[in-house]
């Protein structure tokens, strides 16, 4: 596999909770413009992307012209939900299960694992695919601390039983440097801290904080972050959405983190000619990539 495997994570916006202050805020995002984007991630190689805010028919409709499949909880949440869509000729992909029953609010899962392969001769992958409690909900910084909390044991049961590889990402609607992910989830900005604790997530998003094109650069440009928010007034972006790896991706045996890859994906139709977000979406999809270690490449 000389290639990186890319897989993505896109917070659609398709169907947010009803009540929510976001659905008050604007309306459903346009399924056809979301159809497209999906498609295009396709052609990019994206192998696999993790959607959230969609619903079954929802999830049915943005792979209907692909060659995508579908893993999804068969009991998704029915006002809101997180979904897979993946290129079965590049990985299989399946649910295992809701990730923090415990902290599951109402109808709304925080976390859903999956599990990944590619072949015979590499590591499965788990993958965890959060979406936590927005900023306009009160009390929601506290609650995102314990799910980071939550979600580190998950992480270190599943390190603890021997499967290393492990990716976490969504929507955490919190920055990399935020207690929720640093003191809670263990993410660190750290690649030599991260390779030698085994229970330190790498996170690659802190080098996508901030404008990621220079004043200079053409063409217009103006994301300074994943997530859009008018309203604001210190900043209308942020990096909400991000993945972290587990140190056995650093560590050049079985998967490699291809940190090169890692992007931001504010491409049309979700990027305008001005260089803004599409004002029917808030944020843009995330890309990263991996690829198996030089040593498993010689088996394959």
């Amino acid at each position: 596999m000389d290639a990186p495997l890319r897989i993505g994570w896109w917070n659609t916006g398709l169907a947010p909770k009803k009540g929510s202050a976001k659905r008050k805020l604007r309306r459903t995002a346009p399924l056809e413009v979301a159809s497209e984007v999906v498609r295009h991630l396709e052609q990019y190689g994206v192998g696999l992307v993790a959607v959230g805010e969609v619903t079954e028919p929802v999830l049915k409709t943005l792979c209907s012209e692909t060659g995508y499949e579908i893993a999804a909880d068969p009991s998704m949440d029915t006002e809101a939900g997180i979904g897979l869509l993946f290129d079965r000729a590049r990985v299989a992909a399946a649910f295992v299960r809701n990730a923090d029953a415990s902290l599951r609010n109402r109808d709304v899962t925080r976390a859903l694992e999956f599990e990944l392969a590619v072949s015979n001769e590499l590591p499965g992958i788990t993958m965890i695919v959060a979406h936590w409690p927005s900023r306009m909900v009160s009390e929601a910084a506290k609650t995102r601390v314990s799910l980071g909390s939550g979600l580190q044991v998950i992480v270190t049961n599943r390190i603890d039983l021997s499967d290393e590889f492990v990716i976490v990402c969504g929507d955490f609607n919190d920055e990399p440097f935020d207690t929720s992910l640093t003191a809670g989830l263990y993410g660190t900005r750290d690649r030599r801290l991260a390779e030698r604790q085994l229970r330190a997530l790498y996170n690659p998003f802190w080098r996508l904080l901030g404008e990621r094109k220079s004043f200079e650069a053409p063409p217009p440009h103006n994301g300074a972050g994943t997530c859009f928010w008018r309203s604001e007034t210190e900043t209308h972006w942020h990096t909400f959405d991000q993945f972290l790896f587990s140190s056995a991706f650093l560590r050049g045996r079985g998967w490699l983190l291809v940190e090169g890859a890692t992007e931001v994906w504010d491409r049309p139709p979700l990027s305008t000619d001005e260089g803004q977000i599409h004002p029917e979406f808030d944020h843009y999809p995330v890309v990263v990539g991996i690829r198996a270690s030089a040593s498993e490449s010689n088996h394959e």
